[in-house]
């Protein structure tokens, strides 16, 4: 486990005056104050909790590391480009727990390919990793350390701080409030003193997002939260479940990934059920990240549900594993490793902010919504975010045109919110058809390839094509209702220079 270089008693002045207030410290926060700091910008990076803490979000696309590549080199941050390459275990610092990705491999189990013996019932689909690099990060770990590489940059960093309040200053900016718990650590154990006042001045707000697969809790809000921003869940076709852990002596899946026989071991493996995927990864430690999704139903009260959020009865089997063969077999030999409490099992996975940016403030991707981990966007569209975003602040920063710059940075954000929705639902509801589902993986993987070659040209899983949404969208619509032949022959002809992609079983 990475131990951060600050002291966790370490006490931040209790009023500030800054140019830049980051909520959040996990990495897209912690990497946007690195960039802030380089251009000159002081920055109050604040966070409810303390780090390192357990969070989900941990794969490094080779598409991520060309933008984290690019990110590194426009504002000179030597420590970002270690972290992209595993092969030397802790190049990053000590303690940093990575692993390799040499690809996904997604296989159908028990009823999807017919058999429900809960073995893999069919051919597998397999990805593998092409481009710059391919890693896994232990988020918690990684976490930290971009918040070190941030206090290092003199950042001033506000952990276990609860904002209360943001309220607009006559003069511009906003003045936020809130307390810290400044309870000290002694060899007995804590030292408890009362919550300190915070008073912080910024003028300008960004919300990078809670923990990696959490929510909003009453200590974090959010700026969604702080300045009312309206509720856009509804807007979303995703409506999904998820549980997640850690886990060590976990055996290995009998799964090749790649036609020179690469073991599994290093590749993102997904079991597809007909009701949704398990998905096992390592790490060089011999750590497992696992988490089983699903879909979301609503709660009837007095009845016992399938959510893992304890509104209608705990999980026996959070991971619902029981009766699917060697699967649960493997699983059930494991043993629980992270978090302390047990799988983490929230509900609802998804929430969407209706507004994501205003003349001084902005949300990065955590903070504007969660929609679905089924294709890992987190990491990637993070980076992408933190690009775009650093390269607005850079550019525009008190001038007449911020504004305009961050209405396309809100314009463009909600289209690329609206395409990882849009590649994702539709997955869902092919749970249960391979040949079908097989086609919604190789669509969004079809859109990664394309930004991959041009990490820079283009909005993320080309959200502004015109020719790509419409291909996507009548996709989307023919799920339930075309065979997966003539969704593929759809496919084919609308996007010609991916024809390859869309193949089927005969």
């Amino acid at each position: 486990m990475f131990d951060p270089p600050f002291p966790p008693d370490r006490t931040p002045p209790h009023r500030l005056r800054c140019d830049v207030a980051v909520l959040g410290a996990g990495f897209g926060g912690s990497l946007i104050a690195c960039c802030l700091r380089a251009c000159g910008r002081s920055v109050a990076l604040i966070d409810s909790g303390r780090l390192p803490r357990f969070a989900l979000g941990e794969t490094l696309t080779p598409y991520a590391a060309a933008l984290l590549t690019a990110l590194a080199e426009r504002y000179r941050l030597n420590w970002l480009p270690p972290l992209l390459d595993p092969a030397d275990g802790d190049r990053g610092g000590p303690g940093v727990r990575s692993g390799r990705h040499r690809g996904t491999v997604w296989a159908p189990v028990g009823p999807v390919g017919g058999n429900g013996g809960g073995e893999e019932a069919g051919a597998p689909l397999i990805v593998p990793a092409v481009g710059l690099g391919g890693a896994l990060w232990h988020r918690g770990d990684v976490d930290a350390f971009a918040a070190a590489r941030a206090v290092a940059a003199d950042a001033v960093f506000f952990d276990r701080t609860a904002l209360h309040s943001a309220e607009r200053r006559s003069g511009g900016g906003y003045l936020l409030t809130g307390t810290r718990d400044e309870r000290g650590v002694a060899p007995a154990g804590f030292v408890h003193k009362p919550d300190s006042p915070v008073r912080i001045e910024a003028d300008f707000l960004i919300d990078a997002g809670p923990p990696g697969g959490t929510g909003r809790t009453d200590g974090d809000a959010g700026l969604a939260g702080l300045l009312g921003l309206p509720d856009g869940l509804s807007t979303l076709a995703s409506r999904t479940r998820l549980t997640f852990a850690h886990l060590s002596a976990l055996d290995p899946p009998n799964l090749p990934i790649a036609d020179q026989n690469d073991p599994a071991d290093e590749a993102i493996v997904h079991h597809v059920f007909a009701d949704g995927w398990y998905r096992e990864l390592r790490f060089a430690d011999g750590t497992a990240s696992v988490a089983r999704s699903g879909l979301f139903e609503e709660p009837v009260p007095g009845v016992a549900g399938a959510n893992g959020d304890g509104s209608n009865g705990a999980w026996a089997d959070p991971f619902r594993l029981v009766g699917w063969g060697g699967l649960a077999e493997r699983h059930g030999r494991s043993v629980h490793a992270a978090p302390e409490t047990g799988p983490c099992s929230p509900g609802r996975f998804q929430r969407r902010v209706g507004r994501v940016a205003g003349a001084d403030y902005a949300l990065l991707p955590a903070a504007a919504a969660a929609i679905d981990p089924l294709h890992d966007t987190d990491l990637t569209h993070t980076a992408a975010a933190v690009l775009r975003l650093g390269d607005l602040l850079d550019s525009h920063w008190g001038r007449p045109s911020q504004a305009a710059a961050l209405e396309r940075y809100a314009a463009t954000l909600d289209r690329e919110l609206t395409r990882i929705d849009g590649l994702a639902a539709p997955a869902y509801a092919a749970l249960g058809d391979w040949e079908t589902f097989r086609l919604a993986v190789q669509l969004h993987d079809a859109a990664a390839a394309d930004l991959s070659a041009d990490e820079e040209g283009g909005e993320f899983l080309l959200a502004e094509n015109a020719d790509f949404t419409a291909a996507a969208s009548d996709f989307a619509a023919g799920v339930g209702r075309r065979s997966a032949a003539e969704l593929a022959a759809a496919l084919r002809a609308r996007l010609p220079h991916a024809a390859d992609r869309f193949g089927v079983s005969a």
